[in-house]
Parts: structure tokens; C-alpha cells; sequence
């Protein structure tokens, strides 16, 4: 028990810093002693321990994803999960939200789920499927569309998702707006 211990007094001091797991994953350290996947400091890291291949699960077509979604929390136990899809095939990303921890989590289908970048700028992905009771968002936008473009240059600060009872608002930590900055580049380099 004195390895955890250890680990989470010198949390605070290892922040930023990369370590490998027993099983040779890269991890990006957090100064609370949680760790996201991430291979590298600067740029877009390590494409392929970001994303990997897949099959959009809305369209069945070839796909880029990420490795392991983002949650992000609102609280101890409530906040959203973010995963995305490359299809460089026909120009799109997908950006999925799932909310967690929220009892009837019905997310109307025309929410606008509202972003604030780094350097202040707020943008907002209007939702792309019907209204749900599953907590779910999604929204499919053109490699040209700005968000994907912002995503992939500037780390996300918040995030909020209007459900019919409530909003749910996260803030990114750092090791989180990194390895999502890190992923998104790596999506969007995808395109042809």
C-alpha cells in the first residue's frame, strides 16, 4: 500500500509528466493522480497510440477513432464522455457526448452543445440525432467546419450540454485538453 500513497503525495509534483504502465502504455500524469493516454508534450504525439481503425458505428464505413474516449468530469459522479471519428473518405468528423452519472439524461434533438477554446473563443455543435433518453449527442462535421479545425489547435476549457432537465458542464483539466488537442490533430491531419 505505500506505492499508492507515495503516488498520490507526489501527485501534485509529477503533474505533466509522461510514465509507462506495467502493460507499456504511455499516460500523461494529472495532479490529481488520475492519468489520460497521451505519447507526447508537443504537436499531434503519436498518431497511432491516439487513433486506431475502426467502423463508424452509425454508417459501418471504414474509419479513424480514438483509442479510448475522454471523460470529462462535472463532479465526482456525474460528466461527459467524448469520443470521435475520422472518415477522410467523404470529409467528416463525428463528435459524440454521452453523458454519465445523470438519471433520465434526455438530450433534445436540438440541442447546442456550447465550447470555450483556450484562447476564449466559444463554439457550438448543434445535435445531429433525434432527442433520446440515453444521454446521447452527436453531431457529423465537414473537415472545413471550424470546430474540428479549432479542436486540433487550441486546448478545450469547457464544455456544456443542455439535457431537458439540465446542463451539464465540464471543464477540461490539462492532461485532458492535451490529449484531446493531441487526438483531434491526428483526426483532422487524416483527412485527405
Amino acid at each position: 500500500m505505500l506505492a499508492p500513497t507515495l503516488l498520490a503525495l507526489l501527485a501534485p509534483a509529477l503533474a505533466g509528466t509522461y510514465a509507462t504502465t506495467d502493460d507499456g502504455r504511455r499516460v500523461l500524469l494529472s495532479d490529481d493522480g488520475t492519468w489520460v493516454e497521451a505519447t507526447s508534450s508537443t504537436g499531434a504525439g503519436d498518431c497511432g497510440a491516439l487513433t486506431k481503425p475502426d467502423t463508424h458505428p452509425g454508417t459501418g464505413q471504414p474509419t479513424l477513432a480514438m483509442t479510448a474516449p475522454v471523460r470529462l468530469a462535472a463532479d465526482t459522479l456525474t460528466g461527459l464522455e467524448l469520443t470521435a471519428f475520422a472518415d477522410p473518405a467523404a470529409g467528416v468528423l463525428t463528435i459524440n457526448l454521452l453523458t454519465y452519472g445523470l438519471k433520465y439524461a434526455c438530450v433534445p434533438g436540438t440541442s447546442v452543445a456550447e465550447l470555450t477554446l483556450a484562447d476564449g473563443r466559444e463554439l457550438s455543435m448543434k445535435n445531429g440525432i433525434p432527442t433520446n433518453c440515453d444521454g446521447a449527442f452527436a453531431v457529423a462535421l465537414t473537415y472545413g467546419h471550424e470546430v474540428p479545425a479549432a479542436l486540433a489547435a487550441q486546448d478545450l476549457q469547457a464544455l456544456k450540454l443542455p439535457t431537458q432537465k439540465t446542463t451539464m458542464a465540464v471543464s477540461a483539466r490539462p492532461v485532458e485538453a492535451e490529449a484531446l488537442r493531441q487526438t483531434f490533430a491526428c483526426l483532422v491531419g487524416a483527412q485527405p
